[in-house]
């Protein structure tokens, strides 16, 4: 949501959330080489930073937001009661 670039493991629900190399860098959990090279990748290429952060702010906008949720909890209501 703050426009950064994003490194996190791909535990949880977070492949959900940030898309590989789109949106942020998903690594295999407990992997420190992969975690180390997506840490200096990100280092030595700022465009590829500054790409990243912006693809992710724009999706947390237009995904995440309030109206957004509101429209998807509307619609999920109206197609339950019929």
């Amino acid at each position: 949501a703050c426009g950064k670039a994003v490194i996190a493991t791909r535990v949880g629900g977070l492949e959900e959330v940030i898309k590989d190399q789109e949106t942020g860098v998903l690594v295999p959990p407990d992997d420190v080489t992969s975690l180390t090279t997506a840490i200096l990748d990100l280092l030595h290429h700022p465009q590829k930073r500054f790409h990243l952060g912006e693809k992710a702010r724009h999706e947390v906008v237009t995904r995440f937001s309030w109206p957004h949720i509101a429209e998807l909890t509307l619609t999920f209501y109206k197609r339950v009661i019929g």
